[in-house]
C-alpha cells in the first residue's frame, strides 16, 4: 500500500490516510502490508480528490453553528500477478458534520479524522471480503503456491 496521492490543498490528509488504513489492516494476521510493491501479491491504491465545506448552517445572529465537511476518494484493489482489478471505487463520497459553537480550533480536523477512520474501515473489511472471494475462485494450482 503506497502513499495515497493528496490532490486537496489540506497538507498532511495523505499521511494521516495512510496511518487510518495501516492501523485497520494491522488488526489482520493474514496481511503483511508494506510499501515496496516487490514481493506483494496486491497493491491497494488511491487518492484523496477533494475536501469541501459545502454546507454551513447559521444562527440568528449571523453565526455560523454547523458545518458540513465532504470528503471525495478513490482506490483501486489490484492483483499484481494477474493485473486484474478486485475492486475499484471511483468516486467514493464521505461527509461528517462538525459544530463550530465552541472554543475548540480542531474541529475540522476531527470531523476529517472521523471520515478517515470510517473510510479506512469501509476499505479494511471490503479489501479482506474480496480478498476472500478472490482465494475461493483460485484455481488450484495456485492456491497451492501462497
Amino acid at each position: 500500500m503506497p502513499n495515497w496521492k493528496n490532490r486537496t490543498d489540506k497538507l498532511g490528509i495523505d499521511n494521516s490516510m495512510y496511518k487510518s488504513l495501516s492501523a485497520w489492516f494491522q488488526k489482520s494476521e493474514k496481511i503483511n502490508l508494506t510499501k515496496e510493491r516487490e514481493g506483494a501479491d496486491l497493491i491497494l491504491a488511491g487518492e484523496i480528490i477533494s475536501i469541501d465545506l459545502p454546507s454551513i448552517g447559521w444562527n440568528t445572529d449571523a453565526q455560523t453553528t454547523d458545518v458540513k465537511v465532504e470528503l471525495r476518494l478513490r482506490y483501486v484493489l489490484k492483483d499484481l500477478h494477474s493485473g486484474r482489478i478486485i475492486w475499484e471505487v471511483p468516486n467514493d463520497i464521505w461527509t461528517e458534520n462538525y459544530t463550530t459553537l465552541t472554543d475548540r480550533a480542531d474541529t475540522e480536523d476531527e470531523a476529517v479524522k472521523e471520515i478517515l477512520d470510517e473510510i479506512s474501515e469501509k476499505i479494511y473489511l471490503g479489501t479482506l471480503t474480496k480478498i476472500r472471494k478472490m482465494n475461493r475462485e483460485m484455481p488450484v494450482d495456485r492456491a497451492n503456491e501462497k
